[in-house]
């Protein structure tokens, strides 16, 4: 959960992110590929500041700044690391994000998914959200107090929105009929991972 308190007052969001003070990482996306891969918004396409981020270390997370057409846009890259590529996973992420936007659940707006002619590996674009995911400042800063207040009731609403988005909407998701279902399958697909490593583990 991400607390915003920009444009409108305090608002609960899903999902959180932070920027890592580390100028050694900035950059680290091939900006060239970037820019080629926004064209289909518009062009001109122009890349400003990009900065890592963290709050998913099993990803590469950047926000990078870009002009499109003259107008001004913040935005998320969400990538698979280098030597991992799983564009099936990428590709459901981006249809889950997809629903819970058009249903109306606060989430970054998506925007597209890269492919393969893009060059810059499995991964999607969004917008970027500003706001704060420290659970430590969000409980003690006094400039969140406002959004402290209302924060419960926003999280329920977020909740109940995710509950009423059909899944029937979603025929490309796995879909899985109860928990023990959920855990078999996990289990399951956790071993074909392992088995696919080719290396003893004993540990696991």
């Amino acid at each position: 959960i991400r607390v915003s308190v920009s444009g409108g007052g305090p608002r609960a969001l899903c999902g959180g992110i932070q920027v890592i003070e580390d100028p050694t990482k900035f950059n680290a996306i091939d900006t060239d590929r970037l820019r080629e891969a926004l064209r289909w918004r518009g062009d001109p396409v122009e890349i400003g500041e990009v900065r890592l981020l963290t709050g998913g270390a099993s990803r590469e997370i950047y926000s990078v700044s870009a002009e499109i057409s003259g107008e001004r846009h913040e935005l998320v890259v969400r990538l698979d690391p280098e030597g991992r590529v799983d564009t099936t996973a990428r590709n459901i992420e981006f249809e889950v994000l997809s629903a819970a936007h058009a249903a109306g659940v606060p989430v970054p707006a998506p925007w597209f998914v890269l492919g393969p002619k893009d060059g810059l590996g499995s991964g999607y674009v969004m917008a970027y959200v500003g706001g704060e995911t420290l659970g430590s400042r969000i409980v003690r800063d006094p400039n969140l107090s406002a959004a402290r207040e209302i924060m419960a009731h926003q999280c329920g609403v977020i909740l109940a929105t995710i509950h009423s988005i059909d899944l029937a909407s979603l025929p490309d998701l796995p879909h899985l009929p109860s928990a023990t279902s959920v855990a078999t399958a996990t289990v399951a697909a956790w071993r074909d991972t392992y088995d696919g490593l080719s290396e003893p583990h004993p540990a696991i």
